[in-house]
């Protein structure tokens, strides 16, 4: 059998719904103005989505540069798709 692949392993759309999650509990715990989640709101996405797929890129042991380069591009996209849910669900009416 061979050994899976970040890309099977940490997927962009399993990746940006945790990362949602953890922005839903950073946002309710510090309570940023609208201005300041606008501002402030993709960039931490990103990184709570960085931190998310690095982290479970080294807990599953794959660490060659091949790996990495794809959990960096993978956190990118995580982080981008979990910004959209998060507008999608304010323009919708939805308590963000």
């Amino acid at each position: 059998m061979d050994t899976p692949t970040i890309d099977q392993l940490v997927s962009v759309a399993g990746a940006s719904l945790v990362t949602w999650a953890v922005l839903q509990v950073a946002i309710r715990a510090w309570s940023p103005s609208s201005a300041t989640l606008d501002r402030f709101g993709p960039l931490l996405a990103v990184g709570v989505a960085e931190a998310v797929v690095l982290g479970a890129t080294f807990v599953l042991g794959l660490t060659a540069s091949a790996d990495l380069a794809q959990a960096l591009v993978t956190g990118l996209f995580a982080g981008l798709a979990a910004q959209g849910i998060h507008d999608t669900a304010a323009s919708v009416g939805v308590p963000t």
